[in-house]
């Protein structure tokens, strides 16, 4: 694990490959050790993948609140402070909220967007009670118990049944982190805008990774967004819910190797 500390926030990574940079971002309760396994068999590919620590989540401790557009900012600075000016991106649920402002901020500089298990879509009033009630049951139970609870609904249910050990060891993780960092997290996503008109108006090519068994985002606002991009792809992964990198590993670096390569093609 490296680091680098962008305006005062530390920022934990790793890096492997070399060639065109692509960023992956984790998603919420998670850190960039969910893509360490997934991106190990494509290595030898001509890509150099960086996996970041989002501020308060595995090796980033949160120095202050920050927002979507926060993180977007210091993610921008911290893949210039490593040189790379252009690269692709890929997102994970949270990490795609953060993908989204990152291109509404430097679109140049964003060559191709993957949105895995993600949307543009500003909070509906009812998830952000239920963002509410998540900050509330922190502040009174402590936050390992909520990590629990959480983890075990991104999964398919036979998923989990024969791969325990995956489970128990994000919820680990996820234990480990402070609370503030997660109650951070619930803030900054409830107060997050709309961006669908920046996937509207995005000159890069688009994929989408849906779950088939999708129960974290609404089927409507996973399938309305695909209609946003003037370039984009669809995959729907079945027996899928929202951790495709481990329900469906094979097939999503298949197609990631293919997104990269047709993005690569646009370019030229």
């Amino acid at each position: 694990m490296e680091q680098l500390t962008i305006n005062g926030q530390p920022i934990g990574y790793e890096t492997s490959g070399k060639g065109k940079p692509v960023l992956f971002l984790h998603g919420f309760c998670e850190d960039r050790r969910i893509w360490t396994e997934f991106l190990e068999p494509m290595e030898e590919e001509e890509y150099h993948f960086i996996i970041a620590d989002l501020p308060g989540f595995g090796d980033s401790p949160l120095v202050e609140p920050a927002s979507i557009d926060k993180m977007a900012d210091i993610l921008l600075q911290f893949m210039s402070a490593l040189g790379h000016e252009e690269f692709l991106l890929v997102g994970h649920s949270m990490g795609g909220y953060i993908s989204l402002a990152m291109v509404e901020k430097a679109a140049a500089r964003i060559e191709a967007l993957v949105l895995f298990h993600s949307h543009p879509f500003s909070d509906s009033e009812e998830k952000k009670d239920s963002r509410n009630k998540g900050i509330e049951f922190i502040q009174r139970n402590g936050h390992e118990l909520y990590v629990k609870q959480l983890l075990n609904k991104l999964f398919y249910p036979l998923y989990i049944s024969s791969h325990r050990y995956i489970m128990d060891r994000l919820i680990y993780h996820a234990s480990n982190y402070s609370p503030e960092g997660i109650i951070n997290a619930l803030e900054a996503m409830r107060d997050r805008p709309d961006r669908s008109e920046i996937l509207r108006n995005i000159g890069c090519p688009v994929q989408f990774i849906i779950g088939a068994e999708e129960k974290i985002i609404p089927e409507d606002l996973s399938m309305e967004q695909t209609h946003l991009p003037a370039i984009g792809s669809i995959d729907l992964i079945a027996r899928s819910n929202h951790m495709a990198m481990f329900e469906a590993a094979k097939e999503c670096r298949r197609i990631l190797k293919r997104f990269f390569a047709f993005a690569e093609d646009q370019k030229a």
